[in-house]
């Protein structure tokens, strides 16, 4: 029975290519209005313009009388060529937003403050002075805060203030250059149940109202005289408050978290819950979402909106996952650029046949002309944009291993070029485990059928098998190694142990 190798993404295929598969093969074709090598990449015809109005999408441009792709957009070449922002492909950290430049800028969301790149924190604007009026209370919120007035008074809470009987009385509100006295008597009163507290130059002091007794710093007054207290249970505050003492006030103020948690009033309680990119591990303590995470060099782990990702440092761009690198973007006369690149406008960019290539490409020397690298998408000539997803492994990897990109073989088939290695300090097959006590015992080339891929060669060495693909021949060879033959893949039948040829 034939294997479509097209239908089950195990092709070699370049970018932007169609698979067509055939009884025990398959070959590679670049689309109509394409042109390039299929087992490369095509590369799309442009559409001739007179204006931007002729070309597709917002971003495309008309340039020179054809419809071009402008940096810092790029061409998807897995989707018909579209014009696409580079938001698409760049990640940012949990509540920052991304702004389309050459390279795109993260920036915080309004209510948020921190690293945008690696996580914004939320701003609690009712920390120190008070953005409300007069009597008003300050509740904090998600990328912002509101202003209330406390029960038993009316009014503006944002502007003019809050008067009624629950409304400690001010006699005016100054603001001069110099020291003023803080009237801690204003908003929330820190005096006992049914106290009245009683501002005094530098301080403050509670005393119970006339006809009452008690301790009106801690217990509270009692007695005929007794003026109604602000709540009596905890509906009676906002959600965010908790009814103590006969006032509502913050429950989290008596309340601390542990490492990377902090609390939040929820329902009148205080609720510890794990800061932004942790979360609450098998012992209950905050742990990162990173934990396990393996970057490319020169890269990092961060936390996005959709889960953990890894993101190149400032100033640096390229892949920023297992299998590829980060290398130096930025450039000035005292920061050069890498060989064979020049500084343009404050950027590295590589030169090939004395054309300069596009942000984010490099030269083939082989081809001598300017090309995306390995599972980069974008039209060389304005810009390449690096992946934006975790490499994925067909067949998985194996406890303590990790999937990387293949560069060697960046074929269009999601996860049958990418392969897998085992976690640094650990050995063994990364597709069965990798463990820390040295190679994975997997006996002998001759225990087994099925131990390495079809055309693939298996070895032993000290006690370990390992599989590779003999030379001439690509892809993983735990799965299948395949030929190139006049640019077309030829599937091997020679087997290392036998059995029907793999395509069928």
């Amino acid at each position: 029975m034939d294997v479509d190798e097209c239908a089950e993404s195990r092709h070699l295929c370049g970018p932007g290519a169609v698979c067509i598969n055939h009884p025990g093969s398959y070959t590679c074709q670049c689309p109509p209005n394409s042109s390039g090598d299929p087992l490369l990449g095509c590369t799309h015809a442009r559409v001739q313009c007179s204006r931007d109005a002729d070309c597709d999408g917002p971003y495309e441009r008309c340039v020179r009388a054809a419809c071009v792709c402008p940096a810092p957009y790029y061409a998807d070449v897995n989707d018909g060529h579209k014009c696409k922002s580079p938001c698409e492909r760049f990640s940012c950290g949990i509540n920052a937003q991304c702004t389309p430049a050459d390279p795109p800028q993260c920036t915080c969301l309004a209510g948020y403050t921190g690293e945008a790149t690696l996580g914004c924190l939320d701003v609690d604007e009712c920390l120190g002075v008070s953005p409300c009026a007069s009597s008003a209370l300050c509740v904090n919120e998600k990328g912002g805060f509101k202003c209330v007035c406390p029960k038993g008074t009316t009014g503006d809470p944002y502007t003019l203030g809050c008067v009624g009987s629950g409304s400690p009385r001010t006699e005016c509100r100054v603001d001069k250059v110099g020291c003023l006295d803080v009237d801690e008597c204003l908003g929330v009163s820190p005096c006992a149940s049914s106290a009245l507290c009683v501002n005094e130059k530098g301080g403050f002091k509670c005393v119970c109202p006339k006809g009452t007794t008690g301790d009106p710093y801690t217990l509270g007054c009692v007695g005929s005289g007794s003026p109604r207290t602000e709540c009596r249970v905890d509906k009676e505050c906002s959600p965010s408050l908790q009814c103590r003492g006969g006032a509502c006030v913050d429950p989290c103020r008596s309340v601390e978290c542990g490492a990377h948690a902090l609390c939040e009033p929820q329902d009148h309680r205080a609720s510890c819950r794990c800061e932004l990119g942790y979360t609450e591990g098998l012992n209950g303590k905050c742990v990162s979402l990173c934990e396990g995470i393996v970057c490319a060099p020169g890269a990092a782990c961060i936390v996005t909106p959709a889960g953990p990702t890894c993101t190149c440092a400032d100033g640096a761009r390229g892949n920023p996952f297992p299998g590829g690198a980060c290398y130096p973007d930025l450039c000035s006369a005292t920061q050069p650029c890498p060989a064979l690149s020049v500084c343009v406008a404050g950027r590295c960019k590589a030169r090939c046949a004395g054309v300069v290539c596009g942000a984010g490409a490099q030269c083939d020397p082989a081809l001598d002309r300017c090309v995306c690298p390995p599972f980069y998408v974008g039209d060389p000539e304005f810009n390449c944009v690096p992946p934006v997803t975790m490499p994925v492994c067909i067949p998985p990897c194996g406890p303590n291993a990790h999937c990387e990109y293949n560069s060697e073989s960046p074929g269009s088939s999601p996860g049958s070029d990418n392969i897998c290695v085992c976690n640094s300090g650990t050995h063994g097959n990364p597709y069965a485990g990798c463990g820390t006590a040295g190679p994975q015992d997997r006996g002998s080339c001759d225990s087994g059928a099925g131990l390495c891929g079809p055309g693939a060669q298996c070895l032993e060495t000290g006690g370990s098998v390992e599989c590779q693909c003999p030379a001439g021949y690509k892809g993983n060879p735990y799965v299948q190694c395949v030929a190139h033959l006049c640019g077309r893949v030829v599937k091997s039948t020679d087997s290392q142990h036998g059995g029907a040829g793999p395509g069928y």
